[in-house]
């Protein structure tokens, strides 16, 4: 994780990958339902300062990657549920230790 230290404050970078191979979401393997393998890419950006605060600037699944977390199929009353997972997100975090 690299960092900056300049003027008694801190400055690092920080960013994740994490990688997921494809899945079924039943135990017959049915393809409606099949899971490709994807990645989500993370990172953030965080000042630390020599009064105890810290400011973060980070970002979530970066790509806009469109995943499934869950689903559910029962052809036998025609029913199909998926659930996606999170979106890009952005965010700001302004934190005190004390």
């Amino acid at each position: 994780m690299p960092s900056i230290a300049c003027l008694k404050a801190l400055l690092t970078f920080r960013g994740d990958i994490s990688s997921y191979s494809e899945s079924y979401n039943d135990d017959l393997n049915s393809e409606p339902i099949r899971q490709p393998s994807y990645e989500l890419i993370s990172g953030q950006i965080v000042y630390e300062s020599s009064d105890e605060w810290r400011l973060i600037l980070w970002g979530k699944n970066l790509a806009g990657e469109e995943y499934i977390v869950s689903r559910d199929d029962n052809i036998f009353i025609g029913f199909r549920e998926v659930n996606f997972g999170n979106p890009q997100t952005f965010g700001l975090t302004l934190a005190r230790e004390f």
